[in-house]
């Protein structure tokens, strides 16, 4: 029959200090679901990331850049939109008149 591991204080005091030693060195905790397929995928790539240098800034650039691409402003985003031709006609200088003068 299996021994089952049973915790101990000791056991969460060194899992508590291990954590916040590699919080003080940057590292944050991070659990996924992910496919069995991309395990080891994942791994590496964590691998890569958290040893920095060069390949992990590449890594970095070429991840962005495919996952959350630039964002553009507001008004970008509708002159670009499907409704663009509606509302192509607004002026959208904003006007510079700060009214009148206060009469006391």
């Amino acid at each position: 029959m299996e021994e089952q591991f049973h915790p101990t204080y000791r056991h969460f005091d060194r899992v508590k200090r291990h954590r916040e030693r590699a919080a003080r060195e940057g590292f944050k905790r991070c659990e996924v679901r992910i496919l069995d397929q991309d395990e080891r995928l994942i791994r590496s790539l964590a691998a890569v990331l958290n040893g920095g240098g060069e390949a992990a800034q590449k890594a970095r650039n070429l991840l962005s850049s495919f996952i959350a691409p630039a964002r553009k402003d507001i008004v970008s985003f509708f002159q670009e939109s499907p409704l663009s031709e509606v509302g192509a006609e607004l002026d959208l200088e904003r006007n510079k008149d700060t009214g009148r003068a206060p009469d006391f």
